[in-house]
C-alpha cells in the first residue's frame, strides 16, 4: 500500500518549522560570544588514544553471548588497582571457530599421518625402484586373480 505524498510532507513539516526559529534564537543568544569546540565523546578522558576506542569485538559481544559454548573466547584483564590507577587493560580475544575447531585439528591429523608415511621416503633410488616393482607385481597378481576368477 503506497503512502500518499501529502502524508509524508505533513510529518516532516513540523520539524522544519520548529528548527528554523530555534536556529534564529541560538544565533541571537551566541552573537559576540566565543564558542569553544570539543570532542563529542571523550568518555571522561582528557587525552583519549586509539587504544581506548570500542572495537568490533565489543560491539559483537552481546550477539556472541548466546553462542559462548561454540565460540572460543579468551579474556586477558589487568584491572585498575588503588585510588588513582595508572593503567588498566581488558582484552577479549575471540577465536576463529572454524579455524580452531575444524581446520587446526584436521591439519594436525594430516601432518601426523604424513609424518608416519614419511618413513618410507628414505631418499634412495634403489628403494623407490623396489616400491615400484612391488606395486607392479601386486597389481599383476590382483589382475590375474580377477581374470582367473571369471
Amino acid at each position: 500500500m503506497a503512502v500518499p505524498v501529502e502524508f509524508k510532507v505533513n510529518l516532516v513539516r513540523p520539524v522544519i518549522e520548529t528548527t528554523g526559529p530555534l536556529d534564529a534564537i541560538a544565533t541571537v543568544l551566541y552573537r559576540g560570544r566565543t564558542v569553544a569546540t570539543a570532542p563529542t565523546w571523550g568518555c571522561g578522558y582528557t587525552a583519549p588514544s586509539p587504544t581506548m576506542q570500542y572495537t568490533s569485538t565489543s560491539f559483537a559481544e552481546p550477539a556472541l553471548a548466546p553462542f559462548a559454548v561454540f565460540v572460543p573466547m579468551r579474556v586477558d584483564r589487568d584491572g585498575p588497582t588503588g585510588y588513582f590507577p595508572v593503567s588498566a587493560r581488558h582484552d577479549v580475544i575471540v577465536g576463529d571457530m572454524a579455524g580452531e575447531r575444524l581446520v587446526v585439528p584436521l591439519t594436525r591429523r594430516f601432518v601426523s599421518l604424513v609424518g608416519r608415511v614419511r618413513m618410507i621416503q628414505q631418499g634412495h633410488l634403489q628403494l623407490y625402484l623396489a616400491y615400484i616393482f612391488v606395486t607392479l607385481v601386486a597389481l599383476l597378481v590382483w589382475r590375474l586373480g580377477i581374470a582367473g576368477g571369471r
